[in-house]
């Protein structure tokens, strides 16, 4: 918005289910109104839809950004690929040479990366059209725009060529620079054959001899990756005499986080035990449901024998009776024991070794628990939830994940995906919890920018709601300080019930209640 704050009054408004960018203080003889109802008529995929709006004589143009973020802020987050990085090139130029079929002007489109709004599931960018009179050169607008993307936002993942920036720039130049054929560049760039791209390689080492190299490097090395990650078989070493077994220890890549023979049931590895090993711990059901199984077929037992007191009591003595009780009680007692030891249920026999193993939350009841670590410090947590005590502590979070705390340890768990993940040492970070679905939740927020959201790949938690926004929210730390920040979501963010303007920043502080769309959390913040 460098060049654009200086000309015009940017301001966020939100509704009860739509975010916008509002173009204010406009001059009505400034206005180009048919380009105003040619885009509000022929909705484009690209542009930003917008609209006209008088109050008190001011004229505004409303853009609705509902479920979008700026690329700026996407950039920061995401490392992108080169055929992702081309897309979202020939988009933007796309939507600029289309602009002739709207009676409009490339100038007038807001080419910057904070106003330029991308939607985060498919990176489908759109723009802001400013239909009003004011001067400016497109051509040095969008060249400085490209040239600053490649230099300082974007970044591309380490496995591509980066070669293809160097050829980028060279179509930069200003005094030959022509969107036309920049679009054509990248177009015949982006879906040229593999073959005929290496054919052309020479070009990026004339210019970029130092940088070759090094890319030449990474690819060898992605390649050595890939050809690991790829391997059907793993030959292990035979047992010398006298040993038991050879045991091999293969240190996990960057692109193997995923066990793909893993089911999505219930694994959880302890804390110091590594992937070989978990495979030879025992699992056992719980205690809870072998204490269960023992007073159902009690229970059993109980009903059957007053059923044949009845009986031999009564005048007809019908026997038939006795064998109907028996049937129904058969059945019930069978689903009930399935439910009890589905195997889903098991966990490792270490866990079962401490005094006590599930303890469960009543609903609406706040429970107080202080722990006590080997430094005498005390910790105290205040809500609904479920806790698992025996390696440590487990608790529920956003994405019906486990965590365990063992002397400073997290491990996370997924129970819906077949990621397992191992955190860092806890740092003692703020949270927020609550309940989805009736389950209880909670998040750990352990970063200074924290996206909570339900779009997996660009969030750090995913919430499976359907009323939560693909990036929705997002809690930043600053000096010791927490805020709150609404991202354009279409059901909006709530602190202490008070909805709060998308994109302004609100401090929130200890035991504040924060609402996401439809869920309430309470924010609570570790004090020493």
């Amino acid at each position: 918005m460098s060049y654009l704050k200086d000309l015009f009054r940017f301001e966020f408004e939100s509704d009860s289910s739509s975010s916008y960018l509002v173009l204010r203080n406009l001059e009505e003889d400034k206005l180009q109104k048919l380009q105003i109802e040619m885009i509000e008529q022929n909705p484009h995929v690209n542009i930003v839809p917008l609209s006209l709006r008088v109050k008190n004589n001011e004229y505004m143009i409303f853009y609705n950004i509902t479920s979008k973020i700026t690329l700026s802020k996407l950039l920061k987050r995401k490392n992108l690929k080169k055929d992702e990085f081309l897309d979202l090139l020939i988009s933007i130029c796309k939507t600029i040479l289309d602009c002739k079929n709207y009676y409009a002007h490339d100038k007038n489109f807001a080419i910057d990366e904070d106003m330029i709004y991308v939607n985060p599931a498919n990176l489908d960018a759109s723009l802001i059209y400013i239909p009003v009179n004011f001067q400016v050169s497109f051509k040095d607008v969008f060249v400085q725009f490209v040239k600053k993307l490649i230099d300082d936002l974007v970044r591309i993942d380490e496995c591509e060529d980066l070669g293809f920036l160097q050829r980028i720039r060279i179509q930069l130049r200003e005094d030959i620079f022509s969107i036309k054929e920049f679009i054509n560049f990248l177009t015949g760039f982006r879906y040229k054959t593999e073959s005929k791209f290496d054919s052309n390689r020479s070009i990026s080492e004339e210019f970029a001899p130092e940088n070759d190299t090094k890319n030449k490097i990474v690819q060898q090395k992605c390649t050595l990756i890939k050809e690991r990650d790829n391997s059907q078989e793993i030959k292990l070493p035979k047992a010398a005499a006298g040993d038991q077994k050879a045991a091999i220890n293969i240190p996990p890549s960057a692109g193997t986080n995923k066990l793909k023979d893993q089911k999505p049931n219930n694994t959880f590895i302890p804390v110091g035990v590594n992937s070989s090993s978990s495979r030879d711990t025992a699992l056992i059901y719980p205690k809870k449901s072998i204490y269960a199984a023992i007073g159902l077929q009690a229970l059993v037992i109980i009903i059957i024998a007053i059923s044949i007191i009845g009986v031999l009591k009564s005048k007809g003595q019908d026997f038939s009776i006795i064998l109907g009780v028996a049937i129904v009680l058969a059945a019930v007692d069978f689903l009930i024991m399935r439910n009890l030891f589905d195997k889903n249920k098991m966990i490792p026999a270490n866990i079962t070794e401490s005094r006590s193993f599930y303890i469960s939350s009543k609903d609406n009841q706040n429970e107080t628990r202080t722990k006590e670590d080997g430094k005498g410090h005390k910790e105290k947590h205040t809500g609904n939830k479920e806790i698992y005590t025996g390696l440590g502590e487990i608790e529920c979070d956003a994405v019906g994940r486990m965590l365990a705390n063992d002397l400073g340890t997290e491990i996370l768990y997924d129970n819906c995906k077949d990621d397992t993940v191992i955190l860092k040492e806890s740092q003692n970070h703020p949270y927020l919890i609550g309940k989805n679905d009736g389950k209880n939740m909670k998040i750990i927020i352990n970063k200074d920018s924290f996206l909570i959201g339900r779009l997996k790949s660009e969030v750090d938690c995913e919430i499976n709601n359907t009323s939560i926004s693909k990036i929705h929210t997002e809690i930043i730390k600053r000096d010791g300080h927490f805020f709150i920040k609404d991202l354009n979501s279409s059901n909006g963010t709530y602190v202490n019930s008070e909805r709060i303007k998308s994109n302004f920043e609100i401090e929130i502080k200890n035991h504040d209640i924060i609402g996401i769309a439809n869920l309430e959390f309470e924010f609570l913040v570790f004090r020493s």
